[in-house]
């Protein structure tokens, strides 16, 4: 149940993005600020091992050292001492959420309360899948593997971002040029979108390891086109929809 309770206060925190808001207000990040120290008071032997770079109130790195790399400079925000090679593996997450119509909702949507249903008991609030769900689960396995003394045999990097339902420019992008500059490369990423997925595509009855080779986007366009006028009854061979 400790699992349950660390996931309900982590949704608690209201880590969404006021309207109008812009970067450097103090206000709209605090939450950001104050979820990034929840981490570090709620997992402490994960804390204790690895090292940890705090960018921005949109980001903060970890790196658990794997058996044989040197140990790099704790708490700083400059590079490691010593870059880890390829064979490092990063998992991601965010800690920001979709901004919440209050009244819209049955409940308050930083509550975390525990309802139930036919179904089962159910958590609701805002972030509980997209992605906190995610986010605890890896401090959690991790703060249990380092109280055991646990080490990867390989680097593993762990990033957490806190405008990802924004856009990312300030989270996600000023990591992987943190990334950059250290030279650092992966052997593999998991993310949100690389599941595996069991019941979820139609058709297809044994679980599916989704891989992503990028990330969504989106595209805006102006189409014009040029036609003289006709009815729908005599439609001409060639029609500017096509």
């Amino acid at each position: 149940m400790d699992f349950i309770k660390t996931f309900q206060e982590a949704i608690k925190i209201p880590t969404w993005w006021p309207s109008g808001a812009q970067k450097g207000d103090a206000a709209a990040e605090a939450n950001l600020l104050r979820f990034q120290a929840f981490l570090t008071e709620r997992f402490p032997a994960f804390h204790k091992t690895a090292e940890r770079w705090v960018l921005s109130p949109y980001a903060v790195v970890y790196r658990l050292a794997g058996r044989g790399s040197e140990k790099a400079r704790h708490g700083s925000a400059n590079a490691p001492d010593t870059a880890s090679t390829s064979d490092a593996v990063l998992l991601l997450a965010h800690y920001d959420v979709v901004p919440a119509e209050t009244e819209k909702w049955s409940v308050s949507p930083f509550g975390a309360e525990i309802k139930g249903s036919e179904s089962g008991n159910f958590i609701y609030g805002r972030g509980t899948l997209d992605m906190k769900a995610t986010l605890v689960s890896i401090m959690e396995a991790a703060e249990s593997l380092c109280s055991q003394g646990w080490k990867p045999a390989h680097d593993i990097w762990i990033a957490f971002g806190g405008d990802e339902e924004r856009a990312g420019v300030l989270g996600a992008m000023e990591t992987v040029r943190w990334f950059e500059k250290q030279g650092q490369r992966f052997a593999w990423v998991l993310d949100e979108g690389t599941p595996i997925a069991e019941n979820q595509i139609k058709g297809v009855d044994t679980p599916l390891a989704l891989v992503s080779i990028e990330e969504k986007g989106f595209l805006s366009l102006t189409l014009s086109v040029k036609q003289e006028p006709g009815h729908a009854s005599r439609p001409p061979k060639v029609q500017a929809a096509a």
